[in-house]
């Protein structure tokens, strides 16, 4: 069927993702279903995109290094800004 040729198509000519490939047989499904009003049928033999391995993301010692005065700023501004407002609330008794 051309619905299989053109899913396959997307994986291996155009080399799109593997969620691009869904959203265009799912563009088709609903296209199909709800506006011609037809049937598609078991859809056999495509072609599926790959999806990428997912690797995990591990940070050098000098990216480690720059983000811990960042947070003991950030912890500081946030314990100063608490103080303040217990401060001011204080004073206005």
């Amino acid at each position: 069927m051309e619905i299989a040729a053109f899913l396959s198509s997307l994986a291996s000519e155009s080399r799109v993702s593997a969620s691009t490939q869904n959203q265009a047989f799912n563009a088709l499904l609903f296209l199909y279903q709800q506006v011609l009003q037809k049937k598609i049928g078991l859809i056999e033999g495509v072609v599926r995109a790959k999806r990428p391995s997912r690797l995990p993301v591990l940070l050098s010692g000098i990216e480690q290094g720059w983000r811990g005065p960042t947070l003991m700023a950030t912890r500081y501004l946030n314990s100063s800004q608490t103080y303040l407002k217990s401060f001011a609330a204080f004073r206005a008794r």
